[in-house]
């Protein structure tokens, strides 16, 4: 199951704890049940914002050692490149988002290019839609909920 991390859920994983939706998410892909997928776009993004002063002043109250998290999610990311010539503006989500957030057009490019099975959000411009072609557009909560949904049953024996 392929998923794209929004740079806020990205974030969120970086200030949380061990009862948080962001550490199962990455048991999950450390169990190889889910794949984070990423462009240079989308990585670029997440790099350019933890480079930030108010990034750096949150994330050293709510976790002093979000390095040691990030060098865990770092390497569950698979990097891969996308065609922008390929990326087809007449899509309806597309032109909808350009006139709310065009920074957010990305996101969708990539579940296009690279058939994501869920976004994972909190940018509410983006979960308004809450599809884009095959690609489900969640909460953390609510995709963390359908993560576990189809992988239990996968693990009950008959």
């Amino acid at each position: 199951m392929y998923v794209v991390l929004d740079t806020s859920v990205i974030i969120s994983m970086l200030g949380s704890g061990k009862k948080s939706f962001a550490y199962d998410l990455v048991l999950h892909a450390q169990k190889k049940y889910i794949s984070f997928v990423a462009n240079a776009e989308t990585w670029s993004e997440f790099e350019e914002v933890i480079t930030r002063q108010k990034f750096q002043k949150w994330i050293i109250q709510k976790n002093p050692a979000w390095q040691k998290v990030l060098a865990q999610i770092k390497p569950l990311v698979e990097l891969k490149s996308t065609n922008q010539k390929s990326f087809n503006l007449t899509h309806p989500n597309y032109k909808e988002l350009q006139k709310r957030d065009h920074n957010d057009l990305k996101f969708l490019h990539l579940c296009d290019q690279e058939q994501v099975d869920i976004l994972i959000t909190q940018d509410k411009d983006l979960l308004d839609l809450r599809t884009h072609n095959k690609t489900k557009i969640l909460r953390p909560d609510e995709a963390l909920f359908l993560i576990q949904l189809v992988f239990e049953k996968m693990e009950v024996p008959l």
